[in-house]
């Protein structure tokens, strides 16, 4: 009952009065000091957890002649009598004279109190013998005397409980602390300060290969091949010596099997009354990260390969398209983004506008080249054929959007001010995902076709005019299809 009391609550408890079997002859006059030890450094903050978590029990046994050993406890002078009240059955369980009773004692005192989960009642008197020793002093001294006794004693067993406590505290601390090392990721290796090895975990047996057995009592050079003969294990125990720690020193150690595997080392000194005494090695094999760095070196490496090979083929065919750009000298090429701005100008459409690409590019709109009357033009045309635009720039990207492209005669507007004709087609530019980020129009300067064209024009207004007046009949003869058209006279 006391060890799951002391399981469910998370402390010190002491059983019923028991018999010791070193004591057999002392009846019911000890008992057992027991504290839980759970998994955890921190006690569970539950029942139901601590109850989950218990792994065992750390007791002390307690014999109660020892515990009143430095008491005033004299049967001739003095009556003690302690029964444990926490069990239906009070009986006395310490009495140091068994046929005396508190009835006879003078100035008897009872007390109840709890200790460690249980309830004891003390009754405590002296004899007429002690009062005869004190020759007749005043009772009210005697009972003070007493009254004092009581409270020490009562002081006394509350210390020595902390005492007997605090004992289990550092034994279950060791203990917690003994278990964080055998659980822990990393080796870790106690040794002196001529490398025998003192200590060997779980983790240094799964990195290593070997058993603690094989490996406590032996030194660590004769366990171990070091990988690198300028950094052996003689440097590491001198800085140890010195007092010196070591902070993730990477190496090879051989395993059980032969094979060498890549670790860091991070190591202090231990010391025992300010002396040196040996070291603790936590050790991490760091051999899959070794592999992961050498890896990603090589990934880089390629990486970056790829990245300059691409570059300077990015380069080369942006090169090859701004001299194909600029070798179109009779043709105007411009780009523009989804809001208008020009982003190409090329070497044509300066030659044919008159501007600079440093003055158009980036700064310049497409719809500044166009002559407003053209704008306008049209725009009335394609609201009647696809209802009201939203703006200007849709005049010239509705058709190519809807149809692929569009070719269409434009007035451009020439830096001095004139209006050059410019047959222009304009195509959607797309990227990867085939969405839409801006249109190409390339174009040609018609002007002088225009002005052939008006001459002929006019030159055949006049040749009819001609014949016309002068009465003389005038026809064709076609030699292949023997048709001869002929004019009205």
């Amino acid at each position: 009952i006391a060890a799951v009391d002391a399981m469910r609550f998370g402390k010190a408890v002491i059983t019923a009065p028991i018999t010791l079997v070193q004591l057999s002859d002392k009846t019911q006059q000890s008992f057992l000091l027991l504290v839980p030890i759970y998994r955890s450094w921190v006690t569970p903050d539950t029942e139901k957890k601590r109850t989950e978590e218990c792994v065992g029990w750390a007791f002390s046994p307690l014999w109660m002649q020892e515990v009143l050993v430095n008491l005033p406890t004299d049967p001739e002078l003095f009556y003690i009598n302690l029964k444990d009240t926490a069990e239906e059955d009070s009986s006395s369980f310490f009495s140091n004279d068994q046929n005396f009773s508190s009835n006879q004692a003078l100035y008897c005192q009872e007390i109840e109190f709890d200790i460690f989960g249980r309830k004891w009642h003390l009754d405590y008197g002296v004899k007429p013998k002690y009062v005869t020793s004190l020759n007749h002093l005043n009772p009210f001294m005697i009972f003070l005397f007493g009254g004092c006794i009581s409270i020490l004693l009562a002081i006394l067993a509350h210390t020595l409980g902390l005492n007997y406590l605090n004992r289990e505290k550092n034994q279950l601390q060791q203990a917690q602390l003994a278990s964080l090392v055998e659980s822990a990721p990393d080796a870790i290796i106690g040794i002196k300060l001529n490398g025998l090895v003192t200590s060997w975990n779980n983790a240094a047996e799964f990195i290593f290969g070997y058993q603690a057995t094989d490996t406590i009592g032996k030194y660590l050079d004769k366990i171990f091949f070091s990988h690198n003969d300028s950094v052996n294990l003689k440097e590491l125990l001198n800085k140890l010596g010195q007092g010196k720690t070591i902070d993730h020193h990477t190496t090879k150690w051989s395993h059980l099997d032969g094979h060498y595997i890549d670790i860091s080392i991070s190591a202090a000194p231990l010391f025992e009354r300010k002396k040196i005494i040996g070291a603790s090695l936590a050790i991490r094999d760091i051999t899959a990260q070794k592999a992961a760095e050498t890896l990603i070196l090589s990934l880089n490496q390629d990486l970056e390969g790829q990245v300059k090979e691409r570059t300077e083929e990015l380069q080369n065919t942006n090169r090859f398209l701004v001299n194909l750009l600029n070798s179109a000298t009779d043709n105007l090429i411009m780009q523009f983004d989804l809001n208008g701005l020009v982003l190409i100008f090329n070497t044509g459409a300066e030659k044919i506008l008159g501007y600079k690409a440093k003055e158009i590019v980036k700064q310049k709109s497409f719809l500044n080249f166009i002559s407003n009357e053209d704008i306008h033009s049209r725009g009335n045309e394609l609201n009647k054929e696809f209802g009201h635009l939203k703006n200007e720039l849709s005049i010239f990207i509705t058709k190519p959007q809807k149809e692929g492209s569009e070719i269409r005669e434009w007035n451009f507007i020439h830096a001095d001010g004139r209006q050059i004709p410019i047959l222009l087609s304009v195509t959607p530019v797309r990227n990867q995902e085939d969405v839409i980020t801006g249109y190409l129009g390339v174009g040609n300067d018609i002007s002088e076709r225009k002005l052939a064209e008006q001459v002929l024009k006019e030159s055949d207004n006049r040749y009819n005019m001609a014949f016309s007046g002068a009465g003389v009949g005038l026809w064709d003869w076609n030699i292949k299809n023997n048709k001869r058209p002929s004019n009205n006279n």
